[in-house]
């Protein structure tokens, strides 16, 4: 089971392994986005690669939808995505059917950068998980879920 944050108030050295392990996994599977020269570079803030990220999932969002996915007020996405506009990350593509609707899809700057950002290549991620036994596949699939659902809040 896993404590929640507000039991683990300071650092946990029997963690510390564990954490020194997560570091150097996070540094060899994500290429420029754990490096800070990265959103310097490209003049990129935390909740930009948030909002880019969510809306590649998604292939596009809304300003409502963007606003649910990152947990912040539709105000709080108008100039989110007004500066990754003017910075060519997304277009604002209005509503076919509904005028009162503007998606947010990524540009194709905003692709290449967050390809650039991504994961390694998906070849290399497969092979690697290839190469684990079976109940370890398991066992990493049950781990990563409860570490996601414990992120989002949400009850174990």
């Amino acid at each position: 089971m896993i404590k929640s944050s507000q039991t683990i108030l300071k650092r946990d050295p029997a963690l510390e392994p564990l954490m020194a392990a997560f570091r150097r996994f996070r540094a060899n599977a994500f290429g420029g986005a754990m490096n800070l020269e990265f959103f310097v570079r490209n003049n990129l803030t935390i909740a930009q690669m948030r909002a880019m990220h969510a809306i590649g999932q998604a292939g596009r969002l809304s300003g409502r939808q963007l606003a649910r996915e990152l947990r912040i007020s539709p105000a709080a996405v108008v100039p989110l995505c007004d500066r990754l506009e003017r910075d060519g990350y997304v277009n604002r593509v209005p509503d076919t059917v509904d005028r009162r609707v503007t998606w947010f899809e990524l540009s194709a700057h905003g692709k290449k950068t967050l390809e650039e950002v991504s994961w390694v290549s998906p070849s290399r991620m497969m092979g690697a998980l290839a190469r684990l036994e079976v109940r370890d596949r398991e066992a990493l699939i049950r781990i990563l879920g409860h570490l996601a659902d414990e992120l989002e809040g949400k009850p174990g």
